[in-house]
Order: C-alpha cells, then structure tokens, then sequence
C-alpha cells in the first residue's frame, strides 16, 4: 500500500522534498591560552561568538594544560555570566561541564541542572570569567583550556 500526504497547497510530495528548514548539530571550541593573558583578574573573555537565530544546548571547559593552583572560571553569555557554570574548576586536566568533572579519577557531580537549550535570537558571545579561588584570588596566570558548545543551527 502506498502512502501519500496531501498538502494544504495541493501538491503531493514527499515531506523532506518541500521542507525549508533544517537543523544541524554544531560542536564549536575556542582555545584560550592564560600563558598569553598574562594574569588576568576577573575580566570577561569572549570565547565563541554565537550567531543570531542559535540555540545553543550546552557549554563546557577542557583543560588542556593545567591552570594556575586552585583557578576556577565561571562560564556564562552576556546577560548570565554563570549560566553553565559557576567557579568551574581549570586546575586539573580533563572536561569540566556544570553538571560534573570528570578526569582519570571519576566523575564528581557539580550540580544537577538539566540540559535546556538556550536560544539566542541576536547574536551573543559566549564568555568566561575567571572567580576568586580559595585564596581569594581571581587570577589565572597559566595554563590553556577550551571552551566547547553544543549548537543547534538552521541551514
């Protein structure tokens, strides 16, 4: 038996043939390098620039090369500068999510927030901002990580 769609215009076609809009899944990392920084304190680093009409489904950090003792780095857009991660850890190699750390060790949960994707009508950037450790220091002054992002794109 064969199976048809009538459409409101008329035509009989198959539904991908007339469809408009495809989404695509996206990863985009932005290599931040602290050894050319040089100490920054408390400043926002735009890492990825999101384009307009963007869901964006998730963020997170890989640490590359081990940062500054006790660094951590909130990671956020501009109008929530901590949306995916508040005091992210960058001090040990390995992928830092807002959910968990996970390296050699095992997974340490970090919160259980749920992946909502974030839709970004204008064009936005997503940031981090390095937090006070536990010396009260918001300084990183070494070390290279990379900020990753999950988005979901029409073409």
């Amino acid at each position: 038996m064969t199976t048809h769609t009538d459409y409101v215009d008329g035509t009989y076609k198959n539904p991908a043939a007339v469809l408009k809009d495809y989404a695509r899944f996206e990863v985009w990392k932005a290599k931040i390098d602290f050894g050319y920084l040089a100490g920054i304190a408390a400043d926002v680093i735009q890492a990825i620039t999101i384009p307009a009409g963007t869901f964006v489904y998730n963020a997170w950090l890989q640490v590359e090369n081990v940062c500054t003792a006790n660094a951590n780095v909130d990671l956020g857009y501009g109008s929530d500068s901590d949306y995916w991660g508040a005091a992210m850890p960058v001090d040990a190699t390995g992928i830092v999510t807002h959910r968990k750390f996970e390296t050699g060790g095992g997974i340490i949960e970090r919160s259980h927030l749920a992946n909502v994707p974030l839709y970004f009508a204008t064009a936005d950037t997503i940031d981090i901002v390095p937090t006070k450790n536990d010396n009260g220091v918001a300084s990183i002054a070494a070390g290279v990580i990379y900020v990753c992002a999950l988005l979901i794109r029409k073409v």
